[in-house]
């Protein structure tokens, strides 16, 4: 018998829209299935880790089960168990995306001024075997850490590097503005001073522009181009 039953509106939250009076879109939307629901049972607000702390959904959902913040061993670790995808202690995972971007002619790759801007985020309309096609040009040997790529869903994956923890601290920083139109980041040491993050860091930097030069002379790039794509 279910006795309880736990709605989690993740992602609802808005502001006040001044063409909708001042209501948020929610308050304006008729929606009479979660007004009964509501009416039914309890509803509240939580604050997962402290005000005015935002977190992402992961993260957020990881706390609200009862884990410690300490626990938490990111995103990427967690859809990877959930993929089934076979993971040691030795290796490094991290989320990856089909993106499409615009080169800018005379910028370094450096934070703040990364020489690429995102034109997409997620490249749309990518099938798996297309996923699968462009993987082919990912160096499976990158200054002798040995990667792999597996698919996720839509436009998305998991590049995982293989027993090289002895040799990177995975504390480094994401590369997606999480804007269009936004300079792609450079990644680096995220709240640390570790040495090995800085070399991860550098790594995946000096990574990174190896799988856009390649990308940028795949044969299914310049068919998708010709297709308008």
């Amino acid at each position: 018998m279910i006795k309880t039953m736990l709605l989690l509106l993740d992602g609802v939250g808005d502001r006040g829209q001044p063409t909708l009076d001042g209501q948020t879109p929610l308050q304006a939307a008729h929606c009479p299935n979660l007004d009964r629901i509501a009416k039914a049972g309890e509803t509240g607000l939580m604050v997962p880790l402290r005000p005015g702390i935002p977190l992402g959904t992961d993260q957020a959902h990881y706390l609200m089960f009862g884990y410690e913040p300490e626990e938490y061993p990111g995103r990427a670790v967690i859809d990877a168990i959930g993929e089934n995808l076979n993971l040691s202690e030795e290796d490094i995972i991290l989320r990856t995306s089909w993106a499409t971007v615009d080169r800018e002619d005379g910028k370094p790759f450096e934070p703040g001024g990364s020489g690429f801007v995102i034109k997409e985020r997620f490249t749309p309309g990518i099938s798996f075997q297309e996923a699968q096609d462009l993987a082919q040009a990912l160096p499976k040997d990158f200054e002798g850490i040995r990667t792999e790529w597996f698919f996720s869903h839509d436009s998305h994956g998991f590049l995982i590097l293989r027993d090289c923890i002895r040799h990177f601290d995975p504390r480094v920083s994401d590369t997606d503005p999480f804007y269009e139109g936004q300079r792609v980041m450079a990644c680096s040491p995220f709240e640390t001073a570790s040495k090995k993050a800085e070399a991860l860091a550098s790594w995946l930097n000096r990574y990174l522009l190896a799988v856009h030069g390649r990308l940028s002379v795949n044969a299914l790039n310049f068919k998708r181009q010709a297709a308008g794509e």
